[in-house]
């Protein structure tokens, strides 16, 4: 401006100058690429024209659950519901219920305001972050599960989707649920305790998915949730008072009350040997720090003792014909059609393979591990194939089938497609083939594309 005083800044993104100098944002919006809009992370928006605004309907207690519906004298508004108590381990300051423990008008009391360049990390006003979260702006957030900042300050997750493991995603990952745009684990959060919205009231913890008015021997009530101060990075080594724990940093575990640094398991069977662990998608990193980036897989951790990562999941349904897509790791065991490709087989570390498959052409089904080194060296390339690979094997207890005892063929497909053309066979009588010419086969011959069948293969 022309007018003292005069200073530089980006129009493109200052919401006191969007655009240009002097065109203000209304109250709660931001300013991205010249254009004034409510943040990713609040985007909801409350009036139209010069008087719309951003509101977080969770806890503005004039638009508590929706754009003007008022929360009565005394009450506050919590998990978008009007209450005379805050729930989640929120407090109430004035007519709001806020986390002292990151809020920097109310760093660990109501009315605290932290100075000018400071955050609220912990209940504490400094320069930092802890906890393992990152000073975004004015505020301290875990990149982790910040659709807003997900894996970097200011980088958003696509409507639609949450950021699990700093990477956006349309499911959670790790055993956690979905609850609005954030991925939580509602075995243990005070705000949504045993499912979304559920929030746990005054002089209660989350407990196992239950609201509870004691926590279980060896764990306390910290922060609205029971917490094992052996394993939890947020209460490393913590006294029964809370106090003199540690939270660990990113890439940070706690064990035995200590924080360590950890890096994402290599395989499902490495996630299992951390800890018992229940099936769903988690990261992985097959080739460690520094090589290609981790992704997510799908892991079974009960089938014969668990560990099992997916490498190959079609389910081919009557007269459908899509092709299987190599390359892409499937993460549904009962849906989808795609697989490893052989590089991504190559860099997996596992010494099994289970085949299991079914169908609505007959009632038997193949369920089947095979250990020989040569079948492992086989699907993940160069090696050629022929039937003794397949053998020794385990049958599992709901195994029908005539192969792979019957098998007394064996092709050599595309590195890419191995797992699914044809391993073993019995010739024009038993088949495990998936969509090459239009057939999908388990354990029989020809029925094209009239059966319905599900093929699935796990590593280990």
């Amino acid at each position: 401006p022309a007018a003292s005083p005069t200073y530089c800044t980006d129009t493109t993104r200052d919401a006191s100058n969007y655009g240009g100098c002097g065109a203000a944002c209304a109250a709660g919006q931001q300013c991205s690429g010249s254009a004034c809009a409510c943040p990713t992370v609040r985007p909801d928006g409350c009036g139209t024209g010069a008087s719309a605004f951003c509101t977080d309907f969770t806890g503005d207690p004039l638009n508590c659950g929706g754009c003007g519906t008022t929360c009565a004298t005394g009450q506050a508004c919590s998990a978008g519901v009007c209450s005379l108590v805050c729930a989640g381990g929120a407090s109430k300051c004035g007519s709001s219920c806020v986390d002292t423990q990151q809020d920097a008008a109310n760093c660990g009391a109501c009315g605290t305001v932290c100075g000018a360049g400071q955050v609220c990390a912990g209940g504490t006003c400094g320069l930092t972050c802890v906890g393992g979260t990152t000073k975004c702006g004015t505020a301290c957030v875990d990149t982790r599960t910040d659709p807003g900042n997900c894996g970097a300050c200011a980088s958003a997750c696509p409507g639609g989707q949450v950021c699990s493991a700093s990477a956006c995603a349309l499911v959670c990952a790790g055993g956690t649920t979905r609850c609005g745009t954030a991925c939580v684990d509602t075995r243990n959060d005070p705000a949504n305790c045993g499912a979304c919205a559920t929030a746990c009231g005054a002089g209660t913890v989350c407990s196992s998915s239950a609201c509870v008015t004691r926590c279980p021997v060896g764990e306390y009530a910290c922060g609205g949730k029971c917490v094992d101060p052996q394993s939890d990075p947020s209460y490393c080594g913590a006294a029964a008072d809370c106090s003199g724990g540690v939270a660990c940093g990113v890439n940070q575990s706690c064990f035995h009350g200590q924080c360590m640094l950890v890096s994402p398991p290599t395989s499902c069977a490495d996630l299992l040997s951390r800890g018992p662990t229940p099936s769903g998608r988690y990261l992985i990193d097959p080739d460690g720090a520094g090589g290609a980036a981790p992704f997510q897989v799908y892991c079974d951790m009960v089938t014969s003792g668990g560990g099992w990562t997916l490498v190959l999941a079609y389910n081919h349904a009557a007269n459908g014909s899509l092709p299987l897509v190599p390359g892409t790791p499937p993460l549904d065991p009962l849906s989808g059609y795609s697989n490893f490709s052989g590089a991504q087989l190559s860099a997996l570390s596992f010494s099994s393979l289970r085949f299991y498959c079914q169908t609505s052409n007959q009632a038997r089904r193949i369920h089947a591990i095979f250990t020989n080194p040569s079948a492992i060296s086989f699907v993940k390339g160069p090696g050629s194939n022929v039937v003794g690979n397949w053998q020794p094997f385990t049958l599992l207890a709901d195994h029908t089938g005539f192969l792979p005892l019957a098998a007394d063929s064996a092709d050599n497909p595309g590195v890419d497609t191995r797992l699914a053309d044809r391993p073993f066979y019995k010739g024009s009588t038993y088949h495990w083939l998936i969509g090459t010419a239009n057939r999908f086969e388990c354990d029989d011959y020809g029925p094209g594309l009239t059966a319905a069948t599900l093929h699935q293969v796990w590593a280990r």
